[in-house]
């Protein structure tokens, strides 16, 4: 298991620490531009980072401790999931950064979900970058990618799971799922996996698909406008797929107020 000192070490100037412990509330909100989060041993909480200008976060799932955050993607985001954690992890770019890199590290016996939601348009690029790093043995990750592209925008999706030498019994997948609404909009998947180790099953999916003309038809014809009707066909993308209502919640609250001038 990673050493919190090292993990953290030379990274405390001009950034703001957050201990999460059991009197921390259920759900803590944070801000700031370099972020470094403790969640202590034991600990089952949720983290909400609503504000889309953090540069750095990093972030230390100390072991035995359970994990929910919902995060505006970062330009740099990195979790370690200690010794027996969970960390469930929901990222949102709704027009933000143009670049994005997630770095998940894990221990023995640690789980990690990342979902990644994603929206696009107009002439922008969005490049999203996420790495899943299995170094203790039985770890379990899955990468769940939904993203929306329209008008003439590029993105590109690219996620590597990596299992090291030692990490026996891991389990490792991907899954991209991209809506696309325009003719002109571009979406590239790149999942890959780099194993060092016999012993693990890791794959992955992905499945392009494009908008429903009869459905934004339907929509139209009962009176919403297309910037409505996408954005009610987008809302019900993106907070579908099987979620939970719990990570609904979260998610529905980071996107709060956000999609509205997406396609304004």
């Amino acid at each position: 298991m990673k050493d919190i000192r090292k993990y953290f070490g030379g990274y405390e100037k001009n950034a703001r620490i957050i201990t999460i412990d059991e009197d921390s509330p259920d759900v803590t909100t944070i801000s700031g531009e370099n972020l470094l989060v403790h969640c202590k041993p034991g600990v089952k909480k949720r983290i909400i980072q609503k504000e889309p200008n953090c540069n750095s976060l990093r972030v230390y799932v100390d072991r035995n401790s359970e994990l929910e955050f919902a995060s505006m993607l970062p330009s740099f985001a990195s979790f370690y999931v200690g010794n027996n954690a969970g960390l469930k992890l929901f990222c949102c770019n709704l027009g933000g950064n143009d670049a994005a890199e997630t770095l998940i590290e894990m221990g023995d016996n640690a789980q990690a979900e990342d979902r990644v939601y994603f929206i696009c348009t107009g002439e922008k690029k969005v490049d999203i970058n996420v790495k899943i790093v299995h170094s203790g043995k039985n770890s379990t990750s899955r990468l769940l990618t939904r993203g929306i592209v329209d008008g003439r925008a590029d993105a590109k999706c690219t996620g590597l799971i990596e299992v090291e030498k030692n990490a026996s019994s891991s389990d490792g997948y991907q899954d991209n799922n991209c809506l696309i609404l325009s003719d002109n909009a571009r979406i590239q998947f790149l999942p890959l996996l780099k194993i060092r180790n016999p012993d693990v099953r890791c794959s992955h999916d992905a499945k392009v698909t494009h908008v429903d003309g009869e459905k934004m038809f339907y929509l139209q014809s009962r009176g919403l406008l297309e910037e409505d009707a996408k954005r009610m066909i987008v809302e019900g993308f993106i907070l579908g797929g099987g979620m939970a209502s719990g990570m609904r919640e979260m998610l529905g609250e980071i996107m709060d107020g956000k999609m509205a001038g997406i396609w304004g």
